[in-house]
């Protein structure tokens, strides 16, 4: 299991600095897979671990994953405070914007919490949504909140 490997050998060596990014796909790029453990491998190799938190942590850092977890706070507050207000000024442009995009983003950080996470692409998608969450907000605090 690539979880017991991980919590085994990985995070215990790069708990507190992390991994890094660079990758190896020599391992990843084969045709075919021969056993289990050269998948595992390569997964490891790859920081896919199946696990947002796991991948996050082992890849870049405690550090790193506490300023993350701190970041989507935030980013979640700004959602809900902005959902409150256009529900107040009943705005139907930025009641849709901000709906979908809420909607969207919370269901990647579910996903890359709960379901899959690597540190390639549900990591990437998860923050295209967080900052494109990050520029309606201040869309709407710049711009103001009218229909015209």
């Amino acid at each position: 299991d690539v979880w017991d490997l991980a919590f085994r050998y990985e995070i215990p060596n790069f708990l507190l600095f992390g991994k890094g990014l660079a990758t190896s796909f020599s391992k990843s790029n084969l045709p075919f897979v021969l056993s289990d453990n050269e998948t595992y491998i390569s997964a490891i190799d790859n920081l896919n671990y199946h696990s947002g938190p796991i991948s996050i942590t082992i890849g870049l850092g405690l550090p790193f994953f506490i300023l993350i977890v701190l970041l989507h706070v935030k980013i979640v507050k700004l959602l809900l405070n902005s959902m409150k207000s256009v529900l107040i000024v009943r705005n139907s442009y930025f009641a849709v914007l901000v709906g979908s995009t809420s909607a969207i983003y919370f269901t990647q950080i579910f996903f890359y919490l709960f379901v899959y996470g690597d540190l390639t692409n549900a990591f990437i998608r998860v923050h295209f949504f967080a900052a494109l969450a990050i520029l309606i907000m201040n869309y709407k605090n710049n711009i103001g909140t009218s229909d015209a």
